[in-house]
C-alpha cells in the first residue's frame, strides 16, 4: 500500500461534531505531545449564516488552558462538491472568514 492511513499512522480526533456553527463554536482541545504536525479538516454543510472566522489556538495543556491565537496555513476548496484544494495560503493569527457555501471544505 502506498500513502498515509490516518487511522493507523496518525492521531484522529473529532474536535467538533457536525453542528450549526453560525453562532460561533469552540472545538475540543487536543494534545500534540507525541506529534509534530496536525491537519485539521473543516467540512461545511448548510449554514444558517456565514461563520465570522476560523482561528487556531495553542494552549498549555490538552484541557485548553491559556489559549494563544497562532498563525496557520489553509488549503481551500470553496466551490461546492469539488475534491481539489487550492494552494497553501498563510493565515494570520486573527484567522480567516470561511465561505458561506455549503459542501465546501478546508
Amino acid at each position: 500500500m502506498k500513502g498515509f492511513v490516518p487511522a493507523q499512522e496518525g492521531h484522529v480526533v473529532q474536535a467538533l461534531a457536525p453542528v450549526n456553527a453560525s453562532g460561533g463554536k469552540t472545538a475540543q482541545a487536543f494534545s500534540m505531545k507525541a506529534h509534530q504536525h496536525v491537519s485539521i479538516l473543516i467540512l461545511l454543510g448548510a449554514q444558517a449564516a456565514q461563520m465570522t472566522s476560523i482561528r487556531v489556538n495553542a494552549c498549555t495543556d490538552a484541557a485548553g488552558d491559556n489559549p494563544t491565537l497562532i498563525p496557520f496555513n489553509v488549503w481551500k476548496a470553496e466551490s461546492a462538491n469539488v475534491d481539489v484544494l487550492g494552494l497553501r495560503t498563510p493565515v494570520a493569527s486573527s484567522g480567516f472568514q470561511p465561505t458561506g457555501t455549503g459542501g465546501t471544505f478546508y
